[in-house]
C-alpha cells in the first residue's frame, strides 16, 4: 500500500514535473519554444538540456522568471495536478477578516479652486451694486447700509448650492482619502502674507486717522457703523494672517485643513462689507473720499490674494488610498460626474 501511494513520486522527478508543466503552458499560451527561450535569455541547447531527464534542471530563479513570462503562479510550474489540489485546500483556509466600514462625505473643491474668478466676480459684483445703491439712499437712513449683509448671505448660499462637488463613499476604516500636492513649493507664502498685511493697513490706517481727527455731528452714526465694520475686518484679517494662512503648504492635507482658502474668502467678504460702509460715509460727507478709496484698494489687494490662494490649492489633487493598495486620484480631470 505504501508502495502504491509513492509510485508517482518514484517514477517522476521534480525536474520532470517542472519541465512538463512549462512545456504544457508554452503550448497553452500559443508560444513557440524559441520565443520562450528568447524571453528567458537561454540558448536552445540549455532549453533542451533542462527537458532531458539526465540534464540540468530549472533553478529557483528560472522558475520565477518562467512564471512571470507565462503569466502563472510559481505553484503552477512547481507542482503536478494532484499536488495542486492539496495546495488549493490550504489556500482556501486562509484567514480573511471582515474590515469595519465607514460612510464618508467627500467634497471635490478643485473646480472652485480652478476658477476663482466665478466667486470673485459675484462677490465684487454684489459689492459694487450695493455701493451704488447705498450712495443714493443712505442720506435718508444710515441703516440702509446694513444691506451689505447680503454679501455673506449670498456667499453662504452659493457655497451650499454649487461650491464643489459632493460625493458619499463607504470605505474601510483603514482606507484613507486626502488631498496631495506634487511639489511642496512654499515660495508664494511670503507673497500671500505681504498682500494680507498691506490690505489690512490700507483700510485701517485712514480709520485710525479719522478717529483722532474727529467727525462732524452729521456723520456720527455712519462713522460708528464704519468703525465697527473696520474693526471686525481688521480682526478677521489679522487672525487669518497669523492663524489660518499656513506656515507652509504640506504635501498631504485633509479636507478640514483647507483653512487658508476659506480664510482668504472670509477676509474678502469682510472687506467687501467695509467698502459698503465706507461708501455710506462718503455719500454723507465727500471729505471722506480717501476712506472709500482705501477700502477699494484693500479689496483689490484681497482679491489678488484670493486668486493666488485658489490657484495654489488647485495644485492639490483628491487621492484615495485603499488599504495595502497604491494610492490613486479620486476625481481625475477626465472623470465624468
Amino acid at each position: 500500500m505504501k508502495k502504491s501511494n509513492s509510485k508517482f513520486i518514484q517514477t517522476k522527478s521534480r525536474r520532470e514535473i517542472i519541465s512538463a508543466n512549462i512545456d504544457n503552458l508554452i503550448d497553452e499560451r500559443n508560444m513557440t519554444p524559441t520565443e520562450f527561450q528568447e524571453k528567458m535569455g537561454m540558448s536552445k541547447q540549455d532549453y533542451y538540456k533542462k527537458k532531458s531527464v539526465n540534464g540540468s534542471s530549472y533553478n529557483e530563479e528560472d522558475i520565477m522568471k518562467a512564471a512571470k513570462i507565462l503569466d502563472v503562479t510559481i505553484n503552477d510550474i512547481y507542482y503536478d495536478k494532484e499536488e495542486k489540489k492539496s495546495v488549493e485546500v490550504l489556500r482556501i483556509r486562509k484567514y480573511d477578516p471582515i474590515m469595519a466600514q465607514q460612510q464618508v462625505k467627500i467634497k471635490l473643491l478643485n473646480p472652485s479652486f480652478e476658477r476663482p474668478s466665478e466667486i470673485l466676480s459675484q462677490v465684487i459684483g454684489i459689492t459694487i451694486i450695493l455701493m451704488v445703491i447705498i450712495y443714493f439712499i443712505s442720506k435718508y437712513s444710515v441703516f440702509y447700509s446694513l444691506m451689505s449683509l447680503f454679501i455673506p448671505m449670498f456667499v453662504v448660499y452659493y457655497m451650499k448650492s454649487s461650491f464643489g462637488i459632493e460625493k458619499t463613499y463607504i470605505i474601510n476604516y483603514l482606507d484613507d482619502i486626502y488631498y496631495e500636492i506634487k511639489y511642496e513649493n512654499n515660495n508664494k507664502l511670503n507673497i500671500l502674507q505681504l498682500l494680507r498685511a498691506i490690505s489690512v493697513i490700507s483700510f485701517s490706517f485712514p480709520s485710525i486717522i479719522l478717529t483722532f481727527t474727529g467727525v462732524g455731528n452729521e456723520s456720527i452714526s455712519s462713522m460708528s457703523m464704519y468703525s465697527i465694520s473696520t474693526f471686525i475686518s481688521m480682526v478677521i484679517g489679522i487672525v487669518c494672517l497669523f492663524v489660518f494662512i499656513p506656515k507652509k503648504f504640506k504635501k498631504k492635507i485633509y479636507q478640514n485643513e483647507i483653512k487658508g482658502y476659506y480664510a482668504s474668502l472670509v477676509y474678502l467678504i469682510a472687506i467687501s462689507i467695509t467698502n459698503v460702509f465706507a461708501t455710506n460715509l462718503f455719500s454723507i460727507n465727500k471729505n471722506y473720499w480717501y476712506i472709500t478709496m482705501s477700502a477699494i484698494i484693500s479689496m483689490i489687494i484681497a482679491s489678488i490674494e484670493f486668486v493666488i490662494t485658489s490657484k495654489k490649492y488647485n495644485e492639490y489633487k483628491l487621492m484615495y488610498e485603499e488599504y495595502n493598495q497604491k494610492e490613486r486620484e479620486l476625481f481625475p480631470k477626465d472623470y465624468k460626474f
